[in-house]
């Protein structure tokens, strides 16, 4: 597997973590932003700044949603070990980046980035394109799939389904042919006009 399809595959995993916490209703862009931020840390780093945040008190970056300490003390009225249940539901995750992205005001994608992240680079931006992409064909998907009365909490992956190959049909049986007299011959057998052969 390359590079770019772990990076895609990670993105996808968290997309769907994100959205089963957030509803179906989640706005793209939010859970873009907060799947490319998971993508770009491990989850032991993570798990380092929580420590430093909860344990020493230091204000930091934290969550999947990469943002400050004093956001989530702000959004969710709950400050070091009483927020520590609530970094490991994605909900919350949601709720704080949301909640900043509505503090930046409506602006297009390419500021709302710049000011959520700072410098965005170019990898950063192409990330949150293909999470956004992501999640509005899982929305079609999931409307196409509700008109046919299918279910739709299977979120489907990005790859193109393939259709099973049918098994070809066999021949039809070998029609008898009708002589000149209403005689019927199989195609090897002579004709009543016909002589066989020695």
């Amino acid at each position: 597997m390359t590079r770019q399809r772990r990076v895609e595959a990670n993105l996808i995993s968290a997309t769907r973590k994100i959205r089963s916490g957030a509803g179906v209703a989640a706005n793209d862009l939010v859970v873009a932003i907060v799947a490319t931020e998971m993508s770009f840390r491990p989850a032991w780093w993570r798990l380092l700044e929580y420590c430093a945040y909860v344990l020493l008190g230091r204000p930091c970056t934290i969550g999947w949603c990469q943002a400050h300490s004093r956001f989530w003390e702000e959004i969710l009225h709950a400050r070091r070990f009483k927020l520590v249940p609530k970094l490991f539901r994605a909900e919350f995750h949601y709720l704080v980046a949301s909640e900043r992205v509505k503090a930046i005001g409506r602006f297009d994608q390419r500021n709302v980035l710049i000011c959520y992240n700072g410098r965005p680079s170019r990898e950063y931006v192409e990330r949150v394109t293909f999470v956004v992409k992501y999640c509005r064909m899982l929305q079609i998907r999931c409307r196409t799939a509700s008109r046919v009365g299918a279910g739709t909490h299977h979120l489907p992956s990005l790859t193109p389904r393939t259709r099973p190959r049918r098994s070809p049909r066999p021949n039809p049986p070998a029609q008898a042919r009708a002589g000149r007299h209403g005689e019927t011959t199989t195609a090897a057998s002579p004709g009543p006009d016909r002589p066989a052969r020695a």
